[in-house]
This record gives C-alpha cells, sequence and structure tokens, in this order.
C-alpha cells in the first residue's frame, strides 16, 4: 500500500491510501500501464503561490474523442497524456452535463440512457466497453491520477444548457423533459435564446434533491478527493428576479455536500463567475461560503484580464480559502483565437494579483503538444518573463452557432460578457464630440530601456473620413508619428460591425504605458455627413515582445 500526499485546508498536505501501484516518483521517466509518463513533481516540492495549478477536464467529451474500441489505456493517455509533467497538481473532472453523465450511476442517466437512435455513436457504444469492463472516464481520471500523485475533484455543472437547441436530441435527459415545464426558470426574454430558459430551477425541493443524490453518489462511488460545484458554465441557478431571496437555499445546498462525506478532510471547491457583484446578483452567497470553511478554494472568470482579483481574494481574506483566476480557451482555439502568447499575458497578469495560483478551463481542446508546452509556461511567472505575450481585453470570443443583431444584444444575452458593457460608444449625432474611458491592468514594464517592447492597439468602428479622433493614454495625449492607423472595409462577422479602423501605438517609450491599471481616453466627434452611424471601441491589445524572444 502507497501512501501519498494530498493538501490540506491552508497549504498543508495529508497522507492518503491509493492501493497498490508499481511505479517509480524520482525524476526519471517511467511506464506505467502502458502508457509513457513522464516525471512528476512531488508535491512536498511545490510552492503553492508559485505554481500550483488546477486543470478541468470536460471529461463528458472523453468517449467520443478515443476511437472504438475504448480501454483503460486509451482514455488515461487521453486524459493525462497533456498533464503528467507539468506543473499541474489538481485535476477538476467534469463526467457530464448537469443531467447525463459518463459515470456509472444507479440514480442519474448516463448516455446509455438516451434513446436508440443514438446508439451508433462512437461515444455511447465506447462508454457501454467501458462499463463492461467496470470501468469509465471518471474511475479512470481517479484511479490515475492519484496513481500519478494528482488531486482529483469531481466538477458537476449546476445548470448546464448544451441541450437547448435541441430539446429532443442526445444531451436532453428524461429528467429535464420530465420538469422542463413545471420547473424551469423565468427568464426574461433578453436570455431565452441562450438557453438558460430552459434551466431547471433550483428553489424547487426536486430539483435539489435529484442534484444532490447525484452528487451524493459520487462522493461515495468513487474515490475523489473533493467536489467542485461549477456555476459559470450556466450561471443561473434562480430566476433572476428570486435570486438574492433564494440565496439561503444554495447556501444549505452546499453545507449538505460539505456533510455528505464524514473524513473532515474532503474538499469541496465553485467555479463562479467573474465578480463578487455578479455571484451576488444571481444568488450566490460567497462570502457565506467562504466565513463558514464550506470551501477549499474560489475559481472564477474565463475571458476578462481585467478580473478583479483584490474583490475575490478580500473576501477569503484571513480564511485558507484559496483564490485561482481561470484562463478558459476561448470556443475555436484550433482557429487561432486564443494563442499561446495570450496565455502567457492572462497567466502573467493573474500572477500580479498574487493569487494562489491559476485554473485552466477546455484547454483539452488543443493538442496535447501544445498543452503540455503552455502548462510549462504558465505554471510560474519567471517561466514566462522571457517570451512574446499578447494581452488582450475586452474581446468578443466567436460562440459557434450564435450570430446576434448587434453587440448590445450579445452584452444583453451573454453574463459571462458584462465586463465588456465598459466599452464606450459614441451616436451617429455625436458632431460635437466627447471623451470616453476605458481601464485595463497590465503586468509589465515596457521600454526600450528594459529590453521589453510594446505596441497597443485598439479597434473603432464606422469612422468616416473627415471625423475627429483623439487619442489620450493616461491623460498625456497621443499625437501624429506615434500613430499607425489601418483600415479594413470589409467589417466583421462577428461581433457585427461595418467597416472599422485599428489604430496602433508605439510604447517603447517607457512612459506612455505603466505597470498596473491604466487608461485609454478617446474622443469621437462625428463630422462626416455621410456617417450615420454610430462608432464603437472594440478589442483592445498590447503585444509584448522581448529582447530575448
Amino acid at each position: 500500500m502507497r501512501m501519498t500526499q494530498s493538501r490540506q485546508r491552508g497549504g498543508a498536505w495529508r497522507e492518503r491510501s491509493v492501493g497498490s501501484v508499481h511505479f517509480s516518483r524520482c525524476a526519471v521517466t517511467f511506464h506505467w500501464y502502458g502508457m509513457f509518463v513522464g516525471p512528476n513533481k512531488s508535491k512536498n516540492d511545490r510552492t503553492m503561490k508559485k505554481c500550483r495549478l488546477i486543470y478541468n477536464w470536460d471529461g463528458f467529451d472523453c468517449p467520443r474523442m478515443v476511437d472504438y474500441p475504448a480501454s483503460r489505456d486509451k482514455m488515461a493517455e487521453l486524459i493525462f497524456g497533456a498533464i503528467i509533467g507539468t506543473p499541474v497538481d489538481t485535476l477538476c473532472f467534469c463526467s457530464g452535463t448537469t443531467d447525463l453523465f459518463v459515470h456509472q450511476s444507479k440514480v442519474a442517466e448516463t448516455i446509455l440512457d438516451v434513446p436508440a437512435r443514438f446508439h451508433d455513436r462512437t461515444d455511447v457504444k465506447n462508454l457501454k466497453l467501458l462499463f463492461e469492463q467496470g470501468t469509465d472516464p471518471l474511475r479512470i481520471a481517479v484511479e490515475y491520477g492519484h496513481k500519478a500523485g494528482l488531486e482529483v475533484f469531481g466538477s458537476f455543472r449546476m445548470n448546464d444548457v448544451h441541450h437547448w437547441r435541441e430539446p429532443e436530441g442526445m444531451l436532453a435527459s428524461r429528467f429535464w423533459k420530465e420538469h422542463r415545464l413545471r420547473h424551469c426558470l423565468n427568464m426574461p426574454e433578453k436570455y431565452w435564446r441562450t438557453g438558460m430558459s430552459g434551466a431547471l430551477d433550483y428553489k424547487y425541493a426536486e430539483i435539489r434533491e435529484r442534484r444532490l443524490a447525484v452528487i451524493k453518489e459520487m462522493i461515495t462511488n468513487y474515490d475523489i478527493d473533493g467536489m467542485e460545484l461549477d456555476f459559470r458554465s450556466g450561471p443561473f441557478v434562480f430566476s433572476p428576479s428570486e435570486a438574492g431571496e433564494n440565496a439561503p437555499i444554495m447556501t444549505e445546498f452546499l453545507r449538505t455536500i460539505k456533510k455528505m462525506r464524514k473524513d473532515n478532510s474532503f474538499l469541496l471547491s465553485v467555479l463562479v463567475p467573474h465578480s463578487p457583484l455578479l455571484c451576488r446578483e444571481l444568488g450566490l452567497d460567497l462570502e457565506t461560503w467562504i466565513k463558514e470553511g464550506l470551501l477549499e478554494f474560489v475559481a472564477f472568470g474565463e475571458r476578462d484580464l481585467n478580473l478583479p482579483i483584490d474583490q475575490f481574494k478580500k473576501i477569503a481574506r484571513g480564511t485558507p480559502c484559496g483564490i485561482y483566476p481561470c484562463i478558459g480557451a476561448w470556443s475555436d482555439p484550433k482557429a487561432g483565437e486564443m494563442t499561446r502568447d495570450m496565455y502567457r499575458a492572462w497567466a502573467l497578469n493573474f500572477y500580479e494579483g498574487h493569487v494562489d495560483g491559476l485554473y485552466v478551463f477546455n484547454l483539452y481542446n488543443l493538442n496535447k503538444n501544445t498543452q503540455r508546452e503552455i502548462l510549462n509556461e504558465i505554471g510560474a511567472p519567471e517561466t514566462i518573463q522571457n517570451k512574446r505575450r499578447h494581452h488582450a481585453w475586452y474581446i468578443f470570443p466567436d460562440i459557434p452557432g450564435e450570430r446576434v443583431e448587434s453587440k448590445e444584444e450579445m452584452l444583453d444575452r451573454h453574463v459571462y460578457f458584462a465586463h465588456l458593457n465598459q466599452l464606450p460608444s459614441w451616436g451617429a449625432d455625436a458632431e460635437n464630440g466627447t471623451w470616453k474611458n476605458v481601464t485595463f491592468k497590465i503586468a509589465e514594464n515596457i521600454s526600450a530601456e528594459n529590453k521589453v517592447f510594446g505596441k497597443l492597439c485598439f479597434k473603432l468602428t464606422n469612422v468616416a473620413f473627415g471625423d475627429e479622433i483623439k487619442i489620450k493614454i493616461n491623460n498625456n495625449e497621443i499625437t501624429g508619428g506615434r500613430i499607425k492607423k489601418e483600415d479594413f472595409t470589409c467589417g466583421r462577422a462577428h461581433p457585427p460591425c461595418g467597416p472599422y479602423c485599428q489604430y496602433i501605438i508605439n510604447l517603447d517609450d517607457g512612459r506612455t504605458v505603466k505597470r498596473g491599471e491604466n487608461e485609454l481616453s478617446l474622443f469621437v466627434a462625428k463630422k462626416a455627413k455621410d456617417s450615420g452611424v454610430q462608432t464603437d471601441l472594440f478589442e483592445l491589445e498590447v503585444m509584448v515582445n522581448c529582447a530575448e524572444c
């Protein structure tokens, strides 16, 4: 019987038994169940402030991502091939939507319970084969993860709505169909096309009892170190008009889960939207959860480089609860929307907030080698310093299958992008012009003297010939020769916009952009007679190169 180390509250480590194994944890490579594995640091060698990295795996996709016939080794290679040997020390493994799963269950539905017309799918056939072998993706994640010295959490999506586009499709569970008419959220019309109007409301005891039963079964039947509740993948658990008054219901929900395993070392964590204020508006009482000691850590955000880290740290101050900003792969990273340069910038900015570590989400979409390179780079600030970085604020990520009529419609419908409401617009009648501001944080000392070179870029839509544009950064006006303007007449599909101009400003003087919070101020006067449409600011970016890059 081997004893390994798992983290206790406050950063200490507890010993736990993981059964009989036959491999070395020394600093050499080794083979394990036929799978090649690189060296993984002992957790005793880790410094939490420096390199604690939490990796969320959307395990529901695992059965479709391996060739038929599936096996333990194939599944383990898929799950861990990019992780082992990197600074990752905690795996949050999601084995389902909210009501449909790929782990063995007597309480919940699995994809083997879907209508017969879906039974020829690779994921269904693979899961059936794994069940016949007495295993499943979650069990493999726990078993192999512990053998590699990783902490493994189950991850439960509180109100996943991937099924909303196809209410008779594979992802629509029988439980959801039975309850959708009586127990759905009462959502404002603007949210109807997001799918959240089809999510179930936790104010109803029937909904809570079912989901608690699923979670209890996972905690009882699987040797997980903890359970993560993912509120960010479907942020509404109560109807918006009732969220505040129903917050105590969700607090009691967490208390119930915390008591499900008598072992005091069992850990509970949450993944939440990007600010404490938004959490309160959604009925998520983070302050109480942390004060009562319910949470091991809070992970938050995904697409916002200006995350209010200090606000989360303030709530957790004086407690052992860890704070982990989330770096999430955008909807289609293979299309280059989230580059390695961006991952480095996200990590560096978040480390600047003196967080306990980083949380990565949906990285599994990238190929294995790229994942490993990213994970090894972002595991500590010093591994990022001498590499290119691409800081990007107020980016509208592409959402597959969704096309909206305007930026405003997108902001209304997607609570994830609420921070984009800070982006200014100038109406078509703004002939006299106004100054408007936007802030951005950056963890860089850009100057030619430091051999750290940078340029700032932003885009303005519908700038006509004759319109007056003025630019200030930190109240210093940027003039003439420092500004490069590029015109794009084709417009963009997403977010929908007409022709736009990109403005590029060199930052090598070392005085324009400072380390920390900065302010971009723009004056727009719609002087051109044929303007006719409003001007919007979008996609503020800073690209950084070092002499060693």
